[in-house]
C-alpha cells in the first residue's frame, strides 16, 4: 500500500490510498469470510462453507461493495497508526478506481485532532496527602466485624434499643397505601437510624405480637416528591424482638475472621493495612485528578463542534442510565426540575461534554509530547484480559477486529500518558 498526505490545514488533510493487487486480494479474503458467516449453502453448516464455495454464491455486486468497505476501513486505520493520525470524524471518501486484478486507488479527507497549547508541565503543582491511618479507624471496623458476629437470642420482653425486632408494616397516605411503604419480616435493628425519624422510637416498648399505629412526617428533603412532608400512618406489627449481644473483640474472633488469623494483633494489623492502602489508592486518585484539572485549566484547547457533539450524545446516554437506575425517565427528570430537552442539555450536559472533550484532547497531546507508547504485547495483554473477562464467540471475534485493536492501543497510549504526567509532576514538585 502506498499513500500520499497533503495538509489541508491544521485540522484537515487528504490521503490518497494506492493498493495493489495483492493487498485487494488480502481484503476480498476477509470479506468472503465476513459474507461467509451467515451463508446458507446446502451441504455445509452455517458460518462453515469454505472461501472458494462463499465467492460462488455470492453476489459480485456485494463482495464488490464489502471488500471496498474493509479495503478503506483497514487502510485508513492503518496509516492513522502508522502516521499517528488522531481522526476525529467519518472520513470523506472518492474512490478513483477498482478492479480485483489490478487493484484499487482512492481519496479520503480526514479531519484530525486539533493540537492544543499545552502548559509547561513544570507549572503544574499539586499538593501530596499524606496518609495515615488513626487507632480510632481500626477500632471502628473491628467494632463493626464484631456487631456482624453477633450473637441474636429471641426475648419476650419489650424491645429497647440495639434490639432487632422483626417487624411488618404498610404505610398510608391519605387513605391509600403508597409505593415502596409495605414489608412483611422486615429485620430492624433499633437505634440504626435506618427508618424516617421517629418510626424506631416508637417501636421502642413493643412486645412480640404487638400491633400499633404510627403517625409521622416525612421530612421536608425526603428523595421521594411525592412524600416530602407528607403526613403519613404505619401500621406496624412486630412479629419477633432479638437482644444483640456482639461479639467479644479478642484472639477468638481475630480467629474467626480467617485462618490467617491468630491473634488480635494480627487482625489489627491486616486492618490497618487495609485502610492504608485504601487511602493510598484515594489519595493517588485525587492527585490525579487535580493535575488533569490544572492541565486543562491552563492550557488553551480550542475545540472542533464535531467533538463537543460526539460527547454530548455520550454524556447524554451515560445520564440517561443513571436516571433508569433511579427509576427516573429523561421525561420525568425534565418536568420535575422544569426543563426543557435544549436547556437540560445546554446547561447540564453540555459543560461536562465540553470539559471531558477538552481533556481528551489535552491528554492526545501528552501522549505525542511524552512520545508514550504501547508496544503490540501489551495490546495482546488487554485483549486476553477482555476475552477472559467477557465470554462469547461474538465478544472475541470483536476483539480481533482492527477498528476495536486500534481503539484499546489509544486508550492504553492514554492511560499510560497519565501515569507518566503524574510521575512527572510529583518529580518536580
Amino acid at each position: 500500500m502506498k499513500t500520499d498526505i497533503k495538509k489541508i490545514s491544521e485540522v484537515k488533510v487528504e490521503i490518497t490510498f494506492d493498493l495493489d493487487k495483492d493487498d485487494l486480494k488480502n481484503y476480498k479474503q476477509i470479506a468472503l469470510y465476513e459474507l461467509g458467516k451467515d451463508l446458507k449453502v446446502d451441504g455445509f453448516r452455517k458460518g462453515k462453507v469454505p472461501i472458494n464455495v462463499v465467492e460462488k454464491n455470492v453476489k459480485k455486486e456485494l463482495l464488490i461493495d464489502t471488500t471496498i468497505d474493509i479495503a478503506i476501513k483497514s487502510a485508513i486505520i492503518d496509516c492513522s497508526m502508522k502516521e499517528n493520525l488522531q481522526v476525529i470524524s467519518k472520513p470523506e471518501v472518492d474512490i478513483m478506481e477498482f478492479d480485483f486484478e489490478k487493484g484499487m486507488k482512492f481519496i479520503a479527507t480526514i479531519e484530525l485532532l486539533p493540537e492544543p497549547k499545552l502548559v509547561d508541565f513544570t507549572k503544574i503543582k499539586v499538593k501530596e496527602e499524606k496518609v495515615e491511618v488513626k487507632d480510632s479507624e481500626v477500632n471502628d471496623i473491628l467494632k463493626r466485624f464484631a456487631s456482624s458476629m453477633a450473637e441474636k437470642k429471641e426475648v419476650k420482653r419489650a424491645a429497647k434499643l440495639s434490639d432487632e425486632v422483626t417487624i411488618d408494616f404498610t404505610g398510608i397516605k391519605d387513605g391509600v397505601e403508597f409505593e415502596g411503604g409495605k414489608a412483611k419480616d422486615y429485620p430492624l435493628v433499633l437505634g440504626s437510624n435506618s427508618f424516617i425519624p421517629g418510626f424506631e422510637d416508637a417501636i421502642v416498648g413493643m412486645k412480640a405480637g404487638e400491633s400499633k399505629d404510627i403517625d409521622l412526617t416525612f421530612p421536608k428533603d425526603y428523595h421521594a416528591k411525592d412524600l416530602k412532608g407528607a403526613k403519613v400512618t404505619f401500621k406496624v406489627t412486630v412479629n419477633s424482638v432479638k437482644e444483640v449481644k456482639d461479639a467479644k473483640i479478642d484472639d477468638e474472633l481475630a480467629k474467626r475472621a480467617g485462618a490467617d488469623f491468630k491473634t488480635l494483633d494480627d487482625l489489627k494489623a491486616d486492618i490497618k493495612l487495609n485502610i492504608k492502602q485504601n487511602k493510598e489508592r484515594q489519595a493517588k486518585d485525587k492527585f490525579t485528578d487535580e493535575v488533569l484539572k490544572q492541565l486543562v485549566e491552563k492550557s488553551k484547547i480550542e475545540l472542533p463542534e464535531v467533538l463537543i457533539n460526539e460527547q454530548i450524545d455520550a454524556v447524554t446516554t451515560e445520564v440517561k442510565q443513571n436516571l433508569a437506575y433511579q427509576g427516573l425517565s429523561e421525561e420525568k427528570y425534565l418536568e420535575e426540575n422544569k426543563l426543557t430537552r435544549e436547556e437540560w442539555i445546554e446547561k447540564e450536559i453540555r459543560p461536562i461534554a465540553v470539559s471531558r472533550a477538552k481533556l481528551g484532547v489535552a491528554l492526545s497531546q501528552v501522549a505525542k509530547d511524552l512520545k508514550t507508547e504501547v508496544s503490540d504485547q501489551d495490546v495482546d495483554k488487554e485483549i486476553k484480559k477482555l476475552s477472559l473477562q467477557y465470554q462469547g464467540p461474538e465478544f472475541k471475534e470483536r476483539l480481533a477486529s482492527p477498528e476495536i485493536r486500534n481503539d484499546l492501543k489509544n486508550r492504553l497510549i492514554i492511560n499510560k500518558a497519565v501515569d507518566e504526567l503524574v510521575a512527572l509532576v510529583l518529580k518536580n514538585k
